[in-house]
This record gives C-alpha cells, structure tokens and sequence, in this order.
C-alpha cells in the first residue's frame, strides 16, 4: 500500500484518538464524564473517550465505505473495521497510561515517543487479523503517527482544544 492510503486506511484511528479530548472539550456527553480507572490509567480517561472514540472510528469507516473505499469489503467488514480501530486505538492509549502510572510518571506528563505511538500501536495489534499488516506498513504508520500527533496537538493547542501542546 501507498503511505497516503496507509494513512487513509489507519483515519479512524487517528480520529478515534483525537475525538476524546475535542469531547471533553465540548462536553459532549457530560454524563459519561467519569474516569474509568483513576488510580490505574489516570483521570482522563473516562467512558466518554471510549464511547466518542470508538463511535467516531466507526463513523469514520463507514464512511469510508460508502464512498467506495477497497479495503472495506462490505458494510459489515467496515463496521467490523470501525470497531476494532476505535478499541484498539484505545486500548493502545490505556495501556500505555497504565505504564505511566507503574513508573511513576504523572498522569497528563509527557512521555515521548509513547504517547504519540500508543495509539496506533493499539490499532495496528488489534487489527492484525483483519491486515495481516507487513513490517513495512507498520513503520510507516507508526513513524507518521509519531510526526503527525505532535503537530496534531500544536494545533489542538493553538486552538484552544487542548490545555498542553503534547
């Protein structure tokens, strides 16, 4: 695959990841502002990021597939697709937040090159079986996730989205 359709097929990813804090920032669904595990993974992770997070991902490749796109081959693999990119995304953030806190690093301090991979690391493992992705493809992602979130949070900063530029 080409790195911009790599980057095209790894989008609800990349929007799993984002669309916690654009939420939180909004207060969209202020009822499910609750942390999940404080004392485990911190407390900004909550049941909103999963429930934004893992929705917008599937949004996003069904989207995708009703646009035509090829690696979705047909409604239920698209949603299939959304699922596991927006959980695994996720995933890859509490875990590594997870890891944070066992090492004694404050929850919201930055932690490079971790926290601008976890997430697609969650992602490209979750998927797996779906891709059966090559060494090659996940450089590639992880290398662009690892250029792209920074610049995505210069930006949420600048912004006014989000409270940190990391």
């Amino acid at each position: 695959m080409s790195i911009l359709f790599l980057l095209y097929v790894a989008l609800p990813a990349f929007v799993a990841n984002m669309l916690p804090i654009v939420a939180a920032r909004l207060q969209i669904f202020p009822q499910l502002d609750r942390a999940i595990h404080a004392s485990a993974l911190g407390a900004h992770k909550t049941w909103r990021g999963i429930v934004v997070g893992v929705f917008g991902a599937i949004a996003v490749a069904l989207a995708q597939w009703a646009i035509g796109a090829t690696h979705l081959e047909n409604i239920a693999f698209a949603l299939a697709f959304g699922v596991l990119s927006g959980a695994g995304a996720l995933a890859g953030d509490a875990i590594k937040s997870l890891i944070k806190r066992r090492v004694g690093i404050a929850p919201g301090a930055p932690w490079i090159p971790f926290d601008h991979i976890d997430y697609m690391l969650g992602f490209l493992v979750v998927t797996y079986p779906l891709y059966n992705w090559s060494m090659r493809e996940v450089l590639i992602l992880v290398v662009s996730a690892f250029i792209l979130n920074p610049l995505a949070n210069v930006i949420g900063y600048i912004s006014g989205i989000k409270r940190t530029y990391w």
